[in-house]
């Protein structure tokens, strides 16, 4: 579970398909922005991985429990996905003892602005493409990947809530292929789109609006999840890849071979190979014939003579070889 340090009593997680995400660090942390207000978010951001499947559906859940200090007369949160604000609840003071609120989807306008309908959210894989019919829109396509996989959940400090104007949030994108120069070769495996149909539902709604008692560049946590397929993790190395088998823990052959079962001449063939296995391997094997060079005479002066020459040889052995030039002189 995703808790900050700073806040005891507040906790944010990510439910995938009824069950709660495994969470993994990141290693390199929130990389703070210069000056004073990026050295406070970085201080009050936690960031998680987890696990993302395709075509299941999630949510998001925030808790409260009572070592929380609720000092103000509400907390206005604000979920974004994919780079876009898709839910903005407001938490009131009476939940202080203990408060646990899941946001499954984004709720558009039924009609009367009191009632919402509920799309909920699901992964839906990235799907890439080769086709050069695509490169029209890899700008925007570009830009959209760059906020795709994340999840964040910020929470003010607010005044007390006032009723004001329903609206209804932009629409998380419709999952499309995108060229892969798009990627620009990040590990990203999913985006976040709405189950329609069936699974959305009506709601109630209400709409209140509060003012952010610190300020919108100060909120009490941030809380980042980035969500990859399972091999996007290990790509990463979130999560360690499956080891590769370990060569001396393969039994070898067996020392016994039954050859009974086989034919008169495949016996013949097998014996004639084991021989040729015992004859190389230190057996008696019956030496050929050696040949004799024959040299004429001005060959064998010609060789007397560079034998007692008594100059020095200098003998290159290194060939194209990388390494620093060994030079070996022969006397």
């Amino acid at each position: 579970m995703a808790i900050l340090d700073r806040v005891p009593g507040l906790e944010v997680t990510v439910h995938v398909d009824g069950q709660q995400a495994q969470e993994y660090d990141d290693d390199e942390g929130e990389q703070a922005v210069p000056g004073a207000v990026g050295w406070y978010q970085a201080a009050r951001t936690v960031r998680k991985y987890v696990e993302s499947i395709s075509d299941k559906e999630f949510l998001v859940q925030l808790s409260l429990d009572r070592s929380f200090k609720f000092d103000c007369p509400t907390l206005s949160c604000e979920l974004s996905i994919d780079g876009k604000i898709v839910r903005s609840p407001v938490i009131y003071h009476k939940h202080q003892d203990s408060f646990t609120l899941d946001i499954d989807g984004i709720k558009t306008s039924a009609g009367d602005g009191k009632r919402a309908l509920l799309k909920p959210f699901k992964f839906s894989k990235i799907e890439t493409s080769t086709d050069d019919a695509k490169l029209k829109d890899i700008k925007e396509d570009s830009k959209h990947m760059n906020e795709v996989g994340e999840i964040a959940f910020r929470i003010w400090r607010s005044s007390e809530a006032r009723p004001r104007e329903a609206h209804d949030y932009t629409e998380l994108a419709a999952a499309k292929a995108v060229h892969e120069k798009a990627l620009k070769g990040q590990a990203k495996s999913h985006t976040t789109t709405l189950v329609l149909g069936e699974a959305s539902r009506v709601v109630s709604r209400t709409v209140v609006s509060c003012e952010k008692l610190d300020g919108f560049d100060y909120p009490i946590a941030i809380f980042k999840f980035m969500y990859r397929s399972k091999d996007s993790l290990k790509s990463l190395l979130i999560i360690k890849r499956t080891p590769s088998p370990d060569l001396e823990n393969i039994p070898g052959p067996s020392e016994f071979v039954d050859v009974s079962n086989l034919a008169p001449e495949q016996r013949k063939k097998v014996a004639k190979f084991l021989q040729g296995l015992n004859g190389r391997d230190g057996g008696s094997v019956t030496p050929g014939p050696s040949i004799k060079r024959e040299r004429d005479d001005n060959e064998a002066g010609d060789l007397r003579k560079k034998r007692n020459s008594g100059k020095s040889i200098t003998i290159d052995l290194t060939g194209d070889s990388d390494d620093d030039d060994e030079i070996i002189a022969l006397n």
